[in-house]
């Protein structure tokens, strides 16, 4: 029998302090080495999935024109059912219906939310879920903004709105939890809100007599408007009021003409109440004054941009109270992934008849064309603003074609080219930039 004294002991493999190091430092290299490719990865898909997005918004658009004869309304004015709009508009309060994105809900598979709402109410008589409803083909998976959105500014907005009507929001959700988008309809070059049918009223360069309203006939451009804009219901009273958008009206090709583009929100973007002149030289003139907004609430913070799917443009009567917002509409009067971001806002101190009126002045805040046409005053009262298209994809944003076709629009894009491709009549010449 051996003795167990006689055995050698037995060795144990292990590494040491210096070899541990060097395969850490190792681990650390090739983290460092694909990290950045992941993110690459990364990006690239949530580019991809924007684009898909985009593209089932384009599916939607053109068979909603199949089927109603027209693109959806960027908003429809009416009454609280908009059979009564006539007798509505002489003694009472002028309601919005909807948006194109509220218009656009059975087409893009979400005719739950779309059951939700009741379409003989205002948008204000809305149940609570329908406001918080997000929306996953409206939102883009490279915004640092979240769906629904629990911003406490919303409540602000809420309670502010209900000043504005005059009357108690019957439905409003508590606590303000809101269904965010990412995306914005294209209102052209101008960043004014207008009710008048720009394809049949004089060129702006033609200067027409007569008292308000019918002097500012003639500063309304065919050569600037947009796919979507503010459209009155078929019984409304008014001649050469504007309505919805059809394929006929784009003269310059659905394939040349922007429908919708990333807007996107969250923290990465802050906003502000005044425009960045930009001319048509391409010069841009930075206004001092276009600093980032306080947080109503909380002045340790600055104001992100958020737009709600369902929301209109704001108000000034709610900008005077510092809510100052974006919308779910974006125009190329100034640069391509500005920030700060321009608010929306119409120039209008209620949601009234008399609000209605001011629909009527439709001049832009800057003169973009460089030819001394009419401007509005600017950053006032009485001035409409409108966002600017902006995207968290490097280098550019996202956009769709009237014909449902999708392109990455570089931020460097020549100024012309980038406002030709919004306009729906301009008919501009250029060279493509896809």
């Amino acid at each position: 029998m051996r003795s167990l004294a006689g055995d050698a002991p037995r060795k144990r493999s292990a590494f040491t302090l210096v070899e541990l190091l060097v395969v850490i430092a190792i681990i650390g290299i090739l983290i460092g080495l694909l990290l950045p490719a992941v993110q690459a990865a990364r990006r690239a898909a949530w580019r991809m999935q924007c684009q898909n997005n985009l593209r089932q918004l384009g599916v939607a658009l053109n068979n909603y024109h199949t089927q109603l004869g027209s693109f959806p309304p960027g908003l429809a004015i009416g009454a609280d059912r908009p059979r009564e709009l006539i007798s509505k508009l002489s003694v009472g309060t002028v309601y919005i219906q909807n948006n194109g994105f509220m218009a656009l809900l059975p087409y893009v598979e979400q005719a739950g939310i779309d059951a939700i709402m009741d379409s003989a109410l205002g948008l204000q008589n809305q149940p609570p879920q329908f406001y918080s409803a997000g929306v996953p083909v409206l939102k883009c998976p490279a915004s640092s903004g979240r769906s629904p959105n629990d911003e406490s500014v919303w409540e602000t907005v809420l309670v502010e709105l209900q000043n504005v009507l005059g009357t108690q929001l019957p439905n409003a959700p508590s606590p303000a939890i809101i269904g965010m988008t990412d995306y914005a309809m294209c209102k052209g070059v101008t960043n004014g809100w207008c009710l008048i049918n720009g394809n049949i009223v004089a060129p702006r360069d033609v200067k027409q007599g007569g008292s308000f309203p019918f002097n500012l006939l003639s500063f309304v451009a065919n050569d600037e408007r947009g796919m979507f804009d503010i459209s009155a219901p078929p019984e409304a009273p008014f001649a050469g009021v504007s309505f919805a958008c059809t394929a006929q009206r784009v003269s310059d090709g659905l394939s040349n003409t922007f429908a919708i583009g990333d807007a996107a929100t969250g923290p990465n973007w802050q906003i502000c109440t005044e425009t960045m002149q930009w001319l048509q030289d391409g010069t841009k003139v930075q206004n001092p004054n276009c600093v980032p907004t306080p947080y109503p609430t909380d002045p340790t913070r600055l104001m992100p941009v958020l737009q709600a799917w369902w929301q209109l443009p704001s108000f000034w009567v709610l900008v005077n109270q510092g809510i100052v917002i974006s919308s779910p509409f974006a125009c190329t009067m100034e640069p391509l992934n500005k920030n700060p971001v321009t608010h929306t806002a119409v120039g209008a101190s209620d949601i009234s008849l008399a609000g209605l009126i001011s629909l009527l002045d439709c001049r832009p805040t800057i003169d973009w064309t460089g030819t001394g046409r009419p401007v509005a005053a600017p950053n006032g009262n009485a001035s409409d603003a409108t966002s600017n298209f902006r995207s968290d994809h490097a280098g550019g944003a996202n956009f769709l074609m009237g014909d449902g076709s999708v392109h990455f629009i570089n931020e460097n894009i020549d100024v012309r080219a980038y406002r030709a491709l919004s306009t729906i009549s301009g008919g501009e010449t250029f060279d493509s930039p896809f």
